[in-house]
C-alpha cells in the first residue's frame, strides 16, 4: 500500500517551519483510529492522516476540508493497518478460545497535504513529533483502559514501598527493544525489567514470549517487575508476582532514576497492558453471529450497517439503529446522501453535535461500512458521538451498562436542544425528535364537590402497568423444563389489556383543596394528542400485540 500523495526524498518547506507541527504529550488526545468527520478508520484502503498541529484524524477525502478551516495544519502522519497473517488458514479456529494476539501491523509515511508530498523518511525537525504520534496511545483505547481516576485504581505495591535495589547493570537507559537476558532468549517484544536487579525477560506464552520474567521470580523471589516502552511522566506498567496483580509505585521517580531512566523526558514506545487487551477485543473475530444457539445470516446494504460494541456500548447502539431506521431522521441527517452540516461547519467536529450525528447518520446509511466479504471494515464505532454527548452525564459518560430507555430519553432532549436537522430550510419544520411527542392528560374528580381539575405532561415515552390476575402463580421453576416449556408457562398479557389497565378510573384518598375535608378523587389517564412512532421497551419476556409476540432485544 502506498501513501496517498506522490512519494519524494526531497523534504518541502512546511518540513522546517517549527509553527505547523506540535509535539503531542502523554495525556495528548490523538485521533489516529478514526476520520473526526466519516466512519472511514486506519483498515481502509487508504488508511488515515493524523494532523500534526491538532492531531486530528481524518481520511483522504476530508483533510481537504480541514486544511481549509485550519490553513496552516499541513503536515500530517499517514497510518494504514495492514490485514492480520491468517496463519490458520488450512485449519480450524476456535472463536472462543483465546490465544497468543499477533501484534497489528501498520505502514505509515510523513505527508504535505499543501505540497500532495508523501516523504521516504521523516526530516530531522519532524522526527520528535512523527515519533510521538506513532507511539502514542489511541484515543480508543484510552477511552477503554484510562478512566476517570483509573490511577487510583492500581493498589499501592507495599513490595515497591521498602524494595531494596541492587547496583544497576546498564551503563546506558534499557529500552523496549532489548532482547530477553535469560537462557538466549532472543525475544525483544513486551519484554519486563525486574525492579530489584534490573534483569530483563520476556512474558508469558500469551503475550509472545516464554515465561522468562515469572522464571526469574520464582528462583529469585524479586517480586516486581515493569513493562519496558511504558515509562512516561504519569507512570508505568507495573505487575507484582507476590501480590499477583498490576500495581502503582508511590517511589516511582526514584526507583527509575537507579537504573537511568528520567521519567520527566521518557517516551512511551510499547504498549500497555490495557492497550493489549484492547486490541484483543478489537480484533475479536464477529464473522460468525450466532442469537441463543442459532446461526443468523449477515444482511448488507445501506440501513444494514452494524456497531462495533466498545466498553458496554451496546445500549446506545440498539438506540442509535432504531433511530436512524425512521424515515425523518434519515430525511433530517442524511438528505440525499448527504452531511449538509459537516460541509459548511467549521468547529472542532470533536465537540459538534450535529458533525458526530451526521457522522454516525452516513455510516448507518450510507452501505460504505456494510458490503459482503468486507469484514475488516464493515461496522461502524459511535465512540466520539457518545462522547460529546454524554461528556456531563455522570452514568453516560462512564464505560458500565446502562437501561436503553434512559439513555433514549436522554438523547432526545440533547438532540432537541443541540441538534438542527441540516434538511431544515424553513421555520416551521418540526425537530424529527418530535415524533415520538405525546400529550398525556390527567383527570381527577372530586367525590364530594364533583370538581375536576385537568394536568397535562408532554413526554417521549409511555410506561404502562402490568394488570396480572393475582391468582397467577409462576412456574416453580422445573430445571427439566425446556425454554420452550417455561416460555408458554409464563403469563401474557396483550398491549390492549396494559392499555385498559393503564386508561382505567383509580381512587385516591386525599384531602380536597376546593372543599378542605378528606374524600376521595377518582383520577383517569387519557392519551391527548398520539405520537407518530411509539418506542417499545419491554421488560424480559414477550408482549402480545394481537397475533403477534414482541421478543425483547
Amino acid at each position: 500500500m502506498t501513501p496517498p500523495f506522490n512519494i519524494t526524498d526531497e523534504a518541502c518547506a512546511h518540513c522546517w517551519d517549527e509553527s505547523v507541527m506540535l509535539v503531542p504529550n502523554h495525556r495528548s488526545a490523538v485521533h489516529k483510529e478514526e476520520c473526526a468527520y466519516c466512519c472511514r478508520t486506519c483498515r481502509h484502503e487508504m488508511g488515515t492522516l493524523v494532523c500534526m498541529c491538532c492531531h486530528m484524524g481524518l481520511c483522504v477525502e476530508h483533510v481537504q476540508k480541514h486544511t481549509l478551516n485550519c490553513p496552516t495544519h499541513v503536515m500530517y502522519v499517514w497510518i494504514k493497518e495492514l490485514p492480520a497473517k491468517d496463519e490458520d488458514a488450512g485449519g480450524s479456529k476456535d472463536v472462543n478460545k483465546l490465544g497468543v494476539l499477533a501484534p497489528k501491523e501498520y505502514e505509515n509515511a510523513l505527508c504535505c497535504a499543501a505540497c500532495a508530498k508523501s516523504f521516504v523518511s521523516p526530516p530531522e525537525l519532524t522526527i520528535d513529533c512523527y515519533q510521538w504520534i506513532m507511539h502514542a496511545t489511541s484515543t480508543g483505547a484510552q477511552a477503554a483502559i484510562e478512566p476517570e481516576g483509573f490511577a487510583s485504581m492500581r493498589p499501592q505495591c507495599p513490595h515497591l514501598v521498602c524494595l531494596e535495589q541492587l547496583p544497576s547493570p546498564f551503563q546506558t537507559a534499557p529500552t523496549s527493544s532489548d532482547k530477553c537476558a535469560l537462557d538466549g532468549c532472543e525475544c525483544r517484544l513486551n519484554n519486563w525489567m525486574c525492579m530489584t536487579c534490573g534483569t530483563i525477560g520476556c512474558p508469558r506464552e500469551e503475550a509472545g514470549g516464554n515465561g522468562h520474567a515469572l522464571q526469574h521470580y520464582m528462583h529469585t523471589m524479586h517480586p516486581v517487575v515493569v513493562k519496558l516502552g511504558t515509562v512516561t511522566p504519569s507512570g508505568a506498567d507495573f505487575y507484582c508476582y507476590s501480590c499477583d496483580d498490576e500495581v502503582s509505585d508511590v517511589h516511582f521517580a526514584n526507583h527509575m532514576q537507579h537504573f537511568g531512566i528520567d521519567i520527566q523526558t521518557a517516551k512511551k514506545t510499547a504498549k500497555t497492558l490495557g492497550e493489549m487487551q484492547y486490541d484483543y477485543s478489537s480484533q475479536f473475530d464477529f464473522k460468525r453471529i450466532t442469537e441463543n444457539g442459532d446461526s443468523l445470516v449477515p444482511a448488507f446494504g445501506p440501513g444494514r450497517t452494524g456497531m462495533h460494541n466498545f466498553g458496554n456500548s451496546c445500549y446506545m447502539a440498539s438506540v442509535l439503529q432504531c433511530l436512524f431506521s425512521l424515515e425523518p431522521f434519515k430525511e433530517a441527517f442524511y438528505y440525499n446522501c448527504e452531511t449538509r452540516h459537516q460541509n459548511a461547519c467549521q468547529e472542532n467536529p470533536y465537540k459538534c453535535h450535529c458533525c458526530q450525528t451526521e457522522r454516525v447518520a452516513s455510516g448507518l446509511l450510507s452501505g460504505e461500512f456494510s458490503v459482503e466479504g468486507q469484514e475488516l471494515t464493515n461496522g461502524i464505532t459511535a465512540r466520539e458521538f457518545k462522547r460529546v454527548f454524554a461528556q456531563k452525564h455522570p452514568d453516560f459518560s462512564t464505560a458500565e451498562q446502562q437501561d436503553a430507555q434512559e439513555y433514549f430519553l436522554y438523547l432526545v432532549e440533547q438532540m432537541r436542544r443541540y441538534v438542527k436537522p441540516s434538511n431544515i430550510v424553513g421555520a416551521n419544520i418540526s425537530h424529527p425528535v418530535d415524533i415520538f411527542k405525546m400529550t398525556v392528560e390527567h383527570r381527577v374528580q372530586c367525590g364530594s364537590c364533583h370538581k375536576v381539575r385537568y394536568t397535562r405532561e408532554t413526554d417521549c415515552c409511555l410506561s404502562l402497568p402490568i394488570p396480572l390476575d393475582p391468582n397467577l402463580k409462576n412456574s416453580d421453576g422445573n430445571p427439566k423444563q425446556t425454554e420452550e416449556e417455561i416460555f408458554a408457562s409464563r403469563p401474557h398479557i396483550s398491549l390492549d389489556a396494559c392499555l385498559g389497565s393503564l386508561m382505567q378510573a383509580t381512587d385516591i384518598d386525599c384531602r380536597c383543596s376546593a372543599c378542605g375535608i378528606p374524600v376521595t378523587y377518582c383520577k383517569t389517564t387519557r392519551l391527548r394528542t398520539f405520537p407518530d412512532v411509539l418506542p417499545h421497551f419491554p421488560p424480559s419476556g414477550a408482549v402480545r400485540h394481537g397475533n403477534h409476540e414482541c421478543q425483547e432485544a
